[in-house]
């Protein structure tokens, strides 16, 4: 459990970083303590799951997003290019989904790219 407190810790502070946020401005925000905010990004403190959705929020970005860990430092281009497709789709209606499923699945049975 410590490994995936301490990576979720890292994506926190990365997003949290990246929406140029000090702890403390970040914490306010929140709604947690400074102190609180240190141990979850540490991976010393598991937030609860309304928590999460606050940082969520905070952040501006999806929970699920603060679960894409990277891999040997750098960004897996996969979970990356899958988050990219499911926000270009997300709030679409049905038959605009079907039809992008329908050209998706024909570019991948084609056998030349």
């Amino acid at each position: 459990m410590e490994d995936i407190l301490k990576r979720l810790g890292v994506r926190i502070r990365e997003e949290r970083k990246k929406a140029r946020l000090t702890q403390e401005k970040f914490a306010e925000r929140v709604g947690l303590s400074v102190d609180y905010i240190g141990y979850i990004e540490r991976g010393k403190q598991a937030p609860y799951l309304k928590t999460l959705e606050r940082i969520a929020k905070t952040l501006g970005v999806e929970v699920y997003e603060l679960f894409i860990f990277r891999k040997d430092g750098k960004k897996v281009d996969e979970d990356m290019a899958i988050k990219e497709l499911i926000l270009s789709v997300r709030n679409r209606n049905p038959d605009d989904i079907r039809f992008i499923a329908s050209i998706l699945k024909q570019i991948f049975e084609r056998k030349h790219f």
